[in-house]
């Protein structure tokens, strides 16, 4: 996992970086499983470039430009050891070295999103309390790459509340980092309404769950039944025996001040849970039913090709030419008449080379 960040009797290291060639398919996380099918792809792998190596954490997409994820992965660590109320973070590493990728296997083939900004919650620097940050990338990772996920800010974490751990960590021997795999039936020990024991040294923005993440999970989400992010991880004892998560429940308004500035840099409408708005969203893509350009099908984006205001979620006929897209030759361009010169299937407004003569239109002088 990351640092343990135990009392002031108590000291555990922080989390080693990874070279390239360590970034390669391994085995399954401890009791859990690689999510071969891309299901959490919006739990993303990070890796910080720092000369000819670099390291791994875990994050969050919550937003199409936004991560959440770990202070102690965007920042400096001090020392090797860390107490808590002693320790504090160094200063924040350049967004423009810190790469993220949504795809199951971090390898060099893999599709990777810069970042542009980093931004850390207000008020302390203790690595016991703070360890949590956001990442306003470089551009927008599209709708059909991934979902993002909504954070629970308006509800803290219940005692015995299950949820399902995810990162890119190593699977408990040093072994297999940069792989996202997944834990499900963990449970929440302490937290939110009922604060944790002093001896655990987990502090009131902070909850305690079970065992599972390991070294490279750090800054990765604890998501609950309905799939909305917790929190983002932050220590644990050694072995991979435990898991201390920040929770996003505690920093709302800060997170939400944040979504703010990423949505204006992002050219996007600000989600409902980003504005506070209060209503049901049944679809769970951030957006309140009156407002969802199509409530029952998830779209974050609220693509709207032909601005009719149903979204291309759900928009049945998304050019807004009257021809259903299973019959239509160009299903995302308005194409009324159905024009197809050369009888390829390809409707006119849409075809590179609508003569078929095997010259595209734009050096075609015919």
């Amino acid at each position: 996992m990351l640092f343990g960040c135990l009392g002031d009797s108590g000291r555990s290291p922080i989390e080693d970086t990874a070279q390239d060639d360590q970034l390669i398919h391994r085995q399954e996380i401890q009791g859990g499983q690689t999510d071969t099918s891309g299901s959490y792809s919006a739990v993303v792998g990070m890796f910080l470039v720092k000369g000819n190596s670099g390291g791994i954490c875990s994050g969050t997409l919550i937003a199409p430009n936004l991560v959440l994820t770990a202070q102690h992965c965007v920042a400096e660590v001090p020392s090797e050891y860390v107490q808590c109320g002693r320790t504090s973070f160094g200063s924040k590493y350049d967004a423009s070295d810190i790469y993220v990728t949504t795809e199951t296997y971090m390898s060099q083939r893999a599709r990777y999103y810069a970042g542009r900004e980093i931004l850390v919650p207000p008020g302390g620097n203790d690595m016991c309390g703070y360890d949590i940050a956001l990442i306003i990338l470089d551009g927008n990772v599209p709708t059909n790459i991934a979902t993002p996920i909504i954070p629970r800010l308006d509800q803290n974490v219940a005692v015995r509340e299950g949820y399902t751990a995810i990162g890119y960590g190593h699977t408990g021997n040093g072994a297999g980092s940069g792989t996202r795999r997944f834990i499900e039936n963990r449970s929440i020990q302490c937290g939110g309404s009922s604060p944790c024991p002093s001896y655990t040294s987990v502090t009131r923005s902070e909850f305690l769950g079970t065992d599972g993440t390991c070294q490279g999970d750090s800054g990765g989400a604890a998501l609950d039944a309905q799939g909305r992010v917790l929190g983002a991880l932050s220590r644990g004892p050694s072995g991979c025996a435990g898991s201390v998560y920040s929770s996003v429940a505690s920093w709302g308004p800060w997170v939400r001040q944040v979504a703010a500035r990423a949505a204006t840099l992002g050219n996007y409408s600000a989600p409902g849970w980003a504005t506070g708005a209060t209503g049901n969203d049944l679809d769970f893509d951030g957006f309140l039913d009156d407002d969802d350009n199509c409530p029952q099908d998830s779209n974050p984006g609220q693509e709207d090709a032909d601005g009719d205001n149903i979204g291309d979620a759900c928009d049945p006929d998304v050019d807004g030419d009257g021809v259903v897209p299973s019959r239509d030759n160009c299903p995302d361009t308005p194409n009324p008449g159905q024009e197809d010169f050369d009888n390829d299937g390809f409707g006119d407004v849409c075809d590179r080379d609508a003569d078929g003569d095997g010259v595209v239109d734009t050096q075609d002088n015919c």
